[in-house]
């Protein structure tokens, strides 16, 4: 009994891979295809050895078998294919087309939310700086002797 799953998940395997392509619509079609072979050869057989149309228990579990895989091969089949070129670090949005390189995300509201923002240390005190700029705030800030002169 495990082989009609595991045909369903190569079917699925095959729908999911090509999604959105013929590929992915030939690999349900076949996947079907498959199924309608083994109920029209389980009919044959059983007309050649008994000449009386089989018992429907078998046949039921291939049609279940079918319907599961058409619903399900469907949905796999008509998933989107392309991923987002550049994601928001927290919600995965779509970043690409803003106007800064590293933009907030318009959608979570994460600064720098393209990638982590390169930390740089201070010219003079060496403290690290998460700004691009090559001074400390603390080291930017005019001192307060100089502001008597």
């Amino acid at each position: 009994m495990f082989i009609f799953p595991l045909y369903a998940v190569l079917v699925w395997y095959g729908c999911f891979k090509w999604r959105r392509r013929f590929l992915g619509v030939a690999s349900l079609v076949a996947g079907l295809g498959g199924v309608l072979l083994l109920g029209w050869v389980d009919v044959q057989v059983s007309r050649w050895l008994t000449s009386e149309f089989p018992m429907p228990g078998f046949l039921l579990l291939l049609a279940g078998e079918g319907g599961i895989m058409l619903l399900v091969g469907s949905y796999l089949v008509a998933l989107p294919r392309e991923r987002v070129r550049v994601p928001c670090r927290g919600c995965r949005y779509e970043l690409d087309g803003l106007e800064h390189a590293n933009p907030t995300c318009p959608e979570c509201g994460l600064a720098h939310a393209a990638s982590k923002p390169r930390r740089v240390r201070c010219r003079r005190c060496g403290d690290v700086e998460v700004s691009p700029t090559t001074l400390c705030a603390r080291c930017a800030a005019p001192e307060p002797a100089m502001l008597a002169e």
